[in-house]
């Protein structure tokens, strides 16, 4: 045979088995994302039904733990109902049968109730504070010694995390069965921001990634912690490391409506509405300075703010600390953790005490009957 025909022979060999491989290689791709989608799907079924977490066996146990998918699109995620013997931040974490923080309250109010429910995110739910020292369930108790012959109960919704339009759309979806008569609201300084987990959601047909190259990326690095991996990605940051309503290309479009002073704003005129149409109180609270447009978004809604910090700086007065070291004063949990102590969260019990006796919001919640 010529060796020119010879040579033609190979590289028609040759093209052969590179598009043989390379078939290989696609129906092996495809076959991947099928395999993801599959196992994506049963994820997500299973973690809506989840009824109890699954604590990584070694590491600490963070916030996606014991945090399962919300059936309801505008709420992302929830708390895993009846947790028991979960510690988070050094304190034991347990909810009842709704993922609520607290004691089991029942859903009917008797006809002597008086019904407070919290909305809030991780100041609220008490990050790093015992149960019973946190702001509601203080409030609660003082409320029973003040009035022992009503049923007071106080329901403390508040999931970290959260930002002010996820807050509303919980007290619409679970809040408002318990026919609040007080409905606070907490801010925090990242009430305009996405909230810190966002669904994990996946294009399977992209040609931007390999999911054959992440399996065996993922089988070289070992066995990761299958809880954390796959419910949940962590919400972008923006570049500069501030909120991303400062950088809002990096808000991906289906979660726009909560980001901002505009998504703030529609939140809390949404609450505004849903006290008149449901007939409950609104109290705004805070547990450091608030910015001037929720001062002046209060104003316009008519709703009573509390800032609790002329009682915080009354303490760092009387004790010698200066603002700046507020961060390492006992007030905060640690200086790279600024979340209220049980000293801070009683020095605010003590202030939206007073701020309810004062404004006569109190009187008019224990005589409108």
């Amino acid at each position: 045979m010529p060796a020119p025909r010879r040579r033609s022979h190979r590289l028609a060999r040759w093209l052969l088995l590179c598009v043989s491989f390379g078939v290989t290689l696609a129906v092996v791709e495809i076959g991947f994302r099928i395999h993801a989608w599959v196992g994506d799907e049963n994820l997500r079924v299973a973690f809506e039904n989840l009824d109890r977490p699954r604590l990584p066996r070694t590491g600490a146990v963070d916030l996606a733990h014991f945090a399962r998918r919300s059936s309801n699109p505008r709420i992302l995620f929830e708390m895993v109902p009846n947790l028991t013997g979960v510690t988070f931040k050094n304190v034991a974490v347990t909810t009842d049968s709704h993922g609520f923080r607290g004691p089991e309250r029942p859903v009917e109010k008797p006809a002597n109730g008086l019904r407070i429910v919290g909305i809030g995110d991780s100041v609220m739910f008490g990050w790093g504070v015992p149960e019973p020292d946190t702001v509601l369930r203080r409030l609660e108790t003082r409320l029973r010694a003040e009035f022992p012959t009503r049923q007071v109960d106080v329901i403390n919704t508040a999931v970290p995390g959260y930002n002010t339009a996820m807050e509303v759309e919980v007290l619409v979806e679970k809040g408002l069965r318990f026919a609040p008569d007080l409905v606070i609201i907490d801010y925090c300084g990242n009430d305009t921001d996405l909230p810190n987990l966002l669904p994990r959601k996946r294009s399977y047909w992209t040609l931007r990634k390999s999911y054959l190259y992440d399996f065996v990326q993922l089988a070289c690095q070992g066995r990761k912690d299958p809880w954390r991996q796959g419910q949940f990605d962590n919400a972008p940051m923006a570049a500069n490391q501030r909120r991303l309503e400062h950088d809002p290309d990096r808000v991906p479009p289906e979660y726009a409506w909560m980001v901002g002073w505009q998504g703030w704003r529609a939140a809390m005129a949404r609450l505004a509405d849903l006290s008149r149409q449901h007939r409950f109180r609104v109290l705004v609270t805070a547990h450091w300075e608030v910015p001037k447009e929720v001062r002046q978004c209060c104003t316009d809604l008519g709703l009573p703010l509390f800032c609790a910090t002329s009682h915080l700086l009354a303490w760092m007065k009387q004790n010698g600390v200066e603002v700046k070291d507020y961060t390492t004063s006992a007030l905060t949990l640690a200086p790279d953790d600024p979340h209220p102590t049980a000293l801070s969260c009683g020095l605010q019990s003590e202030g939206l005490w007073e701020f309810l006796q004062h404004s006569g919001l109190l009187r008019d919640l224990t005589t409108a009957r």
